[in-house]
């Protein structure tokens, strides 16, 4: 019971935290959002144990990185999209520096698509735009859910 609890209630707190960081871009009418350094999506796992682990897109950067700040709202728009089959990190370098190791980052922005099996698919230095993500999601098989409804 505790493995299922203790991750929902750090997904609550992290989607609270996400909204209550959103705001509406006067200029042009869209919603923006401002993360605090480091966001991730709740896993599919915690709330349906029997279904298989999504992937999931982890983004190293860093707060003072220009690239690493435009990337974010392209890794929001994504963990949107393919929500339920993508989970989305987004890691402050500094504060997840093993994990950092363990990846072999040693520029920022690099994003890193992990399989449901743990397993490097792809790793990218740089900023990216959203297509070209996409097409890399789609080459390796992540394909957006359905929308219902």
């Amino acid at each position: 019971m505790e493995r299922i609890v203790k991750p929902l209630i750090v997904s609550v707190i992290i989607a609270t935290a996400a909204f209550a960081y959103a705001g509406q871009d006067e200029t042009s009418g869209t919603a923006t959002v401002h993360f605090p350094e480091t966001i991730t999506t709740p896993t599919l796992e915690a709330h349906h144990p029997q279904k298989q682990k999504p992937w999931t897109l982890k983004e190293f950067g860093s707060s003072r990185c220009i690239p690493c700040r435009k990337m974010k709202p392209i890794l929001v728009q994504l963990a949107n999209d393919y929500k339920g089959v993508l989970d989305v990190e987004v890691l402050e370098i500094n504060d997840h520096l093993e994990e950092a190791k363990k990846y072999g980052i040693t520029l920022i922005p690099t994003q890193v698509l992990v399989d449901s099996k743990g397993n490097v698919q792809w790793t990218h230095i740089g900023f990216i735009p959203k297509e070209d993500l996409e097409s890399v999601l789609h080459e390796k098989g992540v394909k957006k859910p359905e929308k219902q409804g």
